[in-house]
């Protein structure tokens, strides 16, 4: 068992990581020995110093409590490293970059001692895009991949793990599809309403589609609350831009944006804890609306991740470039039945008209043929449980961080192996 020193920063933000929890999973070879900075200076051990960010880099920096002077000197002589851990939302601000940058300059530190960890899986496409030198370094990270074993979402053992895949392989292969589509939505996004009113104007997807959606207290694009009329005016300017979505914008002034559109549980409860189990075994197909839709960030959640473990097939409403990413991480999506070139379409009303047109031809499809292609998909859709379930990522990630010598960082993909 490797074993990976950790000193936490007091000042991390908290609000949904928990000191070493942010990164500590069960069912791992690799052993956390959380302690104070200044005993594994003294002893000369190397270590890694975990300053958990939720929101805002700059925040964490400024906080009252200082990173010690003693991490710093460490960082310099080969010693420490400083690990900015981001991994819950996929937004990054320039001015954070801005900070942490500041950061490593004023205090010397080696580019390799400072290691950002983001959840955006295309960092370095954001990076490339605001043309700036970096001071440290980074590394893309799928939060939600790593923990498939220790998340209330995912609590599997892995015995756990083979039976369930057994019980879904079976469920499947005596499938009753009962409509096409489920589309739970819970936040109000712009993107995700626009998604709302496709499905509601057109008369051949929605007799076949379950969706819901969120309150109108949570409508919120990034950096800004929306209000009814803001939310008019961007509907009515995309009418102007595009006449397929007059529509949208005919039906958006027509409901109440206050109201909620539930399927199973109340928007009250913490959605994305939960799987109904009913979304997979009675529909044919998931439309996954990701929590960046309009925006240049690849950020993957539970909400793809939640049909990946009930080897169920997805359409990706997510941003530009997110099936790529998921296929980098070794998974297969389903270009083999339906076309997914909407993955390549910059602008999110663009991507949705193709995925509109993909719902369009399925919801023709008979429930014989549903079922016939469910059974042409089980392949696929077992591999991705195995990849999703199995998959080493997390130890990878953190052999980037540790500190391994000779044959260690090697041996760790063998190591994994016997584990699962």
């Amino acid at each position: 068992m490797l074993t990976l020193n950790v000193a936490i920063f007091d000042g991390s933000d908290k609000k949904y990581c928990s000191g070493i929890e942010c990164i500590k999973l069960k069912n791992s070879f690799i052993r956390f020995n959380v302690g104070e900075a200044q005993n594994f200076s003294l002893s000369k051990s190397n270590y890694i110093y975990l300053i958990n960010i939720h929101s805002n880099i700059c925040k964490v920096l400024n906080n009252k409590s200082k990173i010690d002077d003693l991490v710093k000197e460490d960082c310099k002589h080969g010693l420490a490293k400083i690990l900015f851990f981001f991994p819950m939302e996929g937004y990054i601000r320039e001015t954070d970059v801005d900070c942490l940058n500041n950061f490593c300059i004023e205090n010397n530190l080696p580019p390799s001692s400072v290691i950002f960890a983001h959840s955006s899986l295309n960092l370095e496409n954001y990076f490339k895009s605001i043309d700036k030198t970096l001071h440290f370094s980074y590394t893309p990270i799928s939060y939600y991949d790593f923990k498939p074993f220790n998340t209330n979402l995912f609590g599997l053992s892995i015995p756990k793990a083979l039976l369930t895949l057994d019980k879904y392989v079976t469920s499947n292969r005596n499938k009753n599809i009962i409509k096409h589509f489920n589309i739970p939505i819970k936040t109000k996004r712009l993107a995700r309403l626009l998604l709302f009113t496709e499905i509601k104007t057109n008369k051949t997807i929605k007799p076949v589609t379950d969706i819901s959606l969120g309150k109108f207290d949570n409508i919120r694009e990034l950096h800004f609350d929306s209000t009814v009329k803001e939310v008019l005016k961007v509907f009515k300017d995309l009418s102007l831009k595009n006449n397929y979505f007059s529509k949208n914008y005919e039906y958006v002034k027509s409901i109440d944006l206050k109201k909620t559109y539930e399927l199973d549980k109340s928007f009250d409860l913490p959605l994305h804890k939960f799987i109904n189990r009913e979304f997979y075994s009675n529909y044919f197909c998931s439309v996954v609306a990701e929590t960046h839709i309009n925006s240049n960030t690849v950020f993957i959640t539970e909400k793809t991740f939640k049909p990946i473990a009930n080897l169920h097939p997805f359409i990706s409403y997510s941003s530009k470039g997110s099936l790529k990413y998921l296929q980098n991480l070794g998974y297969k999506t389903f270009s083999e039945w339906w076309d997914e070139s909407y993955d390549n379409e910059a602008n999110y009303y663009d991507r949705l008209i193709k995925i509109i047109k993909i719902m369009e031809d399925i919801a023709s499809w008979s429930h014989d043929k549903l079922f016939t292609v469910t059974q042409e998909m089980e392949k696929t859709l077992i591999h991705n449980y195995i990849n999703f379930i199995y998959n080493r990522r997390y130890e990878n990630f953190i052999s980037k961080l540790a500190f391994f010598k000779n044959n260690q960082e090697t041996n760790i993909s063998q190591s994994y192996r016997w584990i699962i």
